[in-house]
């Protein structure tokens, strides 16, 4: 599998504590429609190693970026999370983002998908 990575090096100026943000492609996260109003999105725990939780962020798809995601944050033991509660017939964006023990976060870039309509 070919993807992009972007890593990013930031030091916190108030403690000089080091960060990794890792952005890697939209591939890793898999997300399909499951009604009008709910989405299953899958990821692979093997992809991160060594993570202390997960954060999934979604929002009604637009092209004014300074609109916010919504976050869940499911179990570390998941690979898979139904969310509910969405629009039908309405475009989406989904991220993704692993936070592990080394002080370093993985995200990915959007992945979009469109709910299905009624009936």
């Amino acid at each position: 599998m070919v993807f992009s990575v972007y890593i990013i090096f930031i030091i916190n100026s108030c403690t000089s504590k080091k960060h990794y943000l890792i952005v890697i492609s939209s591939d890793l996260l898999k997300v399909f429609t499951l009604s009008p109003s709910e989405v299953d999105v899958y990821w692979d725990p093997s992809d991160f190693i060594d993570v202390k939780y997960y954060t999934l962020f979604h929002r009604e798809h637009s092209e004014d970026d300074d609109t916010v995601f919504q976050t869940i944050r499911p179990d570390a033991t998941l690979s898979s999370y139904v969310i509910e509660n969405l629009k039908p017939n309405t475009l989406y964006d989904f991220k993704y983002e692993a936070m592990a023990n080394e002080g370093y976060r993985i995200i990915t870039e959007a992945s979009q998908i469109k709910t299905c309509k009624p009936g």
